[in-house]
């Protein structure tokens, strides 16, 4: 009964949803045959660039604090406030270097890229006011997040093919599950039931299913039986000769029982 009550009991992830049900309306619509319907409907979309701007943010605050600390530090040192051309030299530092997010076509991947900022030197650039920098890049990536959380609140973002329904029932969720089967390619093929956000891979939900992708799920899974397989063997090899023991050691008292009946006869 307690498994019953969770709500991961009742979510369904759904693969390969066309692009016209990508939208909440058709999928209550769709759904609603079911008992009690949909209750929640959750659309993924590639957040890979906000995750980006989340790391710079952090990348920044944290530059901001080792700066601060390094001004304390030397302060205390010297016990000399009114040296404002040391105070201006240690409050001027190298930022990080972000790359752009490089994607990989086939396996629809994204890589990022991130340098400490002393690989400045190797491009001749001079220190800046680490702390103004700070303050500008956390104000950017702030109205950049807030304009994504707005977008997210009004549905305007690109709906990737993956889908997360929670039904407001665990039965309307197993109906679901075993009736979604399309004949048409690439649509509404796949589904994964009793979801839980912990275990979701979230950089895999959001690669579009591909050949590539599909050949790469393969191989990942020959190779977990490739190094499976051996380890399965090797215990039921040694399981078999205790069966045997076991077996024989159950045919003694009756051997024994049968030579006794034989002496008393």
């Amino acid at each position: 009964m307690s498994h019953k009550l969770k709500e991961s009991s009742r979510i369904l992830l759904v693969g390969d949803v066309p692009e016209a049900y990508r939208n909440i309306d058709k999928l209550q619509s769709l759904f609603k045959f079911f008992s009690g319907g949909l209750e929640e409907v959750w659309f993924t979309d590639d957040y890979t660039k906000y995750e980006r701007q989340t790391e710079k943010a952090q990348d920044a605050l944290d530059t901001f604090e080792e700066a601060q600390i390094r001004f304390l530090q030397k302060k205390i040192k010297l016990k000399d406030s009114s040296n404002n051309k040391n105070q201006e030299s240690i409050l001027r530092s190298w930022p990080s270097i972000f790359f752009p997010l490089v994607k990989v076509p086939l396996l629809e991947r994204r890589v990022s890229i991130r340098l400490p900022g002393i690989f400045r030197v190797f491009l001749f650039q001079k220190k800046i006011p680490i702390l103004e920098f700070c303050v500008q890049t956390l104000a950017d990536t702030n109205d950049i997040l807030l304009q994504r959380l707005q977008d997210i609140k009004l549905g305007d973002f690109d709906k990737k093919e993956k889908v997360i329904l929670k039904f407001r029932s665990q039965e309307s969720m197993h109906m679901a599950h075993q009736t979604l089967l399309s004949k048409e390619i690439w649509s509404f093929n796949h589904s994964l039931t009793k979801v839980h956000p912990d275990d979701i891979m979230w950089d895999n939900v959001i690669r579009k299913s591909t050949f590539f992708t599909s050949v790469e799920c393969e191989v990942e899974s020959a190779i977990v039986s490739a190094l499976y397989t051996p380890v399965s063997l090797a215990v039921e090899s040694r399981t078999e000769p205790i069966e045997l023991l076991e077996d024989e050691s159950r045919r003694v008292p009756s051997v024994l029982t049968a030579g006794f009946d034989i002496s008393d006869k």
